[in-house]
């Protein structure tokens, strides 16, 4: 299986995502997230579609927000019905931690 992981979130939660995936390239994480890897002219969900068949794992950013989101719910399941790992990640109990 693949070591990508691949962030899903809804972009309300767009700058705790980003800044928790610097922080786990840092330390060596292979992290695929949209805003950080699809190159300008790209298709968006075309791009999405391919990190999301190569990745091994999916972080999902639990919020409000995310659980309302088509895109989100559609990689999450997506990665379910391929039996990818799926990590819930609820942005309050990490934030304080990262920003230090």
């Amino acid at each position: 299986m693949s070591d990508l992981v691949f962030f899903s979130y809804s972009r309300t939660e767009q700058t705790f995502a980003i800044t928790l995936a610097n922080e786990l390239r840092k330390v060596g994480i292979n992290v695929w997230i949209d805003q950080l890897d699809i190159e300008p002219g790209k298709e968006w969900d075309l791009e999405v579609e391919k990190a999301l068949k190569r990745s091994g794992c999916v972080h999902f950013i639990a919020s409000e927000a995310s659980v309302s989101s088509k895109n989100v719910l559609d990689e999450v399941n997506y990665a379910l019905k391929k039996r990818k790992k799926v990590i819930p990640i609820i942005k309050s109990l990490l934030f304080v931690k990262i920003s230090n």
